[in-house]
């Protein structure tokens, strides 16, 4: 039944979503049904996510939490609270506006592109991570103003995405670095081997944890938590579908800088995530840097489709986005609710239960 349902939204994400492509009228009613279509099953979920229960807590308890949480999410929880209403409307609320901020932000082109990646990755992702997920998903937006040239009402939605999740921080020097540096596809190729180089060779992660400023920040009080332990990768087949699409965006960056300039934004976001991730397979801690990243695969996606300039390069990005199915397939499997409580990580999404089944 888990598997059904979370194959059914991908299914209907992705028909609904490919229709876009091919009208040129009512396209605003399409994107509602793909809203609803993903918003539906996420707003009606009830104890699904590893973190559902202390979101409760959270809401039952505002001002209790209030120094552990970040300013905009506690307004959130607190404006429902006073209003009356119950815990389920912070789950409803939250996961409306990460999907229509991802709705907002993405390439009118290639929706179904879009859609298959956000919905394989980040949508699982917001069953548990709420405030996380919600936080990227506004700076996934933010990302797409840059790229319009609405540098002003970019950084007004980066602000927003911090006051959600502090991990929204980590966004701001990849857009002072990505102002003032091109990467071209020598760039970033080298870059991913200079980041390649420092994860395995110089054991990257040990430099990373001895690092003043690493400790001093928020995220240094995971060093001694139990999210520092090592990453179990499996067969490591997940991990290499994950970085096919960041090399394919570094090897297309000339390409996909000729289409707009402005991409430059997304090639350095992949490549940022390319770095975490690298560094999530060592060590469990990074996957939440991952997470921040994440959403410039659903911005790559079709610009490599756009940038293919035969076939058969076509052909071979539409493969690397299919290669998501079977990735969901995996995370679906690997996030029992239960193990993931046993193990103190993961995302625990299955089995998926509504409010129906209390």
């Amino acid at each position: 039944e888990t598997y059904l349902t979370y194959n059914t939204i991908l299914l209907c994400g992705v028909l609904i979503s490919s229709i876009i492509c091919f009208i040129n009228r009512g396209k605003t009613i399409v994107y509602l049904i793909l809203f609803m279509a993903l918003f539906i099953p996420a707003a009606l979920r009830y104890g699904v996510g590893l973190d559902f229960f202390n979101y409760v807590d959270i809401f039952n308890r505002p001002d209790y939490y209030k120094g552990d949480i970040e300013i905009g999410f506690y307004l959130i929880v607190k404006s429902l609270s006073i209003l009356g209403f119950g815990y389920q409307s912070l789950f409803v609320l939250c996961s409306a506006l990460t999907i229509f901020f991802f709705i907002l932000s993405i390439d009118k082109s290639s929706v179904w592109a879009s859609s298959l990646v956000f919905i394989c990755t980040l949508y699982l992702s917001s069953y548990c991570l709420l405030r996380q997920i919600l936080a990227v998903a506004i700076l996934m937006y933010s990302c797409r103003l840059w790229i319009y040239d609405k540098k002003i009402k970019s950084i007004i939605f980066i602000l927003l995405a911090c006051s959600m999740h502090y991990s929204a921080v980590l966004f701001i020097p990849i857009v002072i670095v990505s102002s003032i540096f091109k990467l071209t596809t020598y760039r970033a190729l080298f870059i991913m081997f200079f980041i390649t180089m420092f994860v395995f060779a110089l054991h990257g992660v040990d430099l990373i944890f001895n690092n003043k400023i690493f400790l001093n920040s928020k995220y240094g009080s995971y060093v001694s938590s139990s999210f520092n332990k090592e990453t179990d990768i499996g067969s490591g087949i997940g991990v290499i579908i994950q970085m096919m699409m960041p090399i394919s965006v570094a090897i297309m960056s000339n390409k996909i800088l000729a289409l707009n300039k402005k991409n430059n934004i997304v090639i350095f976001t992949t490549i940022a995530f390319f770095a975490s991730y690298l560094l999530a397979t060592q060590v469990y801690i990074f996957g939440r840097m991952a997470d921040v990243f994440s959403f410039s695969l659903i911005f790559a996606a079709p610009l490599l489709l756009k940038s293919a300039r035969s076939k058969l390069s076509k052909i071979a990005f539409i493969g690397i986005i299919i290669l998501y199915v079977p990735l969901m397939q995996a995370t679906i499997k690997n996030n029992n609710y239960n193990d993931n409580e046993l193990s103190g990580s993961g995302l625990g999404i299955s089995p998926y239960k509504t409010v129906f089944d209390k």
